[in-house]
């Protein structure tokens, strides 16, 4: 008889990048088709990540350049008082 999933993660527990890795292979493998390039793809698939909502995958557009703006940062974006 197979444990519950909870009783293997509690005895051998994933590190926050291993639990992001299967969170984004289960996106890649659950989402619907998408036309998006790979770079926009990333964005999305890193919407969905933090929202756990698949339809974002259908609905986000990308304006004109903005793409560069976003994907092409080389460092941490200051969010203020906030972080």
């Amino acid at each position: 008889m197979n444990q519950p999933l909870i009783h293997s993660l509690l005895a051998d527990p994933l590190d926050g990048a291993a639990i992001e890795a299967r969170s984004l292979a289960a996106i890649d493998q659950e989402a619907p088709p998408h036309c998006y390039p790979l770079r926009e793809w990333a964005v999305v698939r890193r919407m969905i990540h933090a929202t756990a909502d698949f339809s974002l995958a259908g609905c986000t557009h990308f304006s004109p350049g903005q793409r560069e703006v976003g994907c092409g940062m080389d460092h941490t974006p200051d969010y203020g008082p906030f972080a």
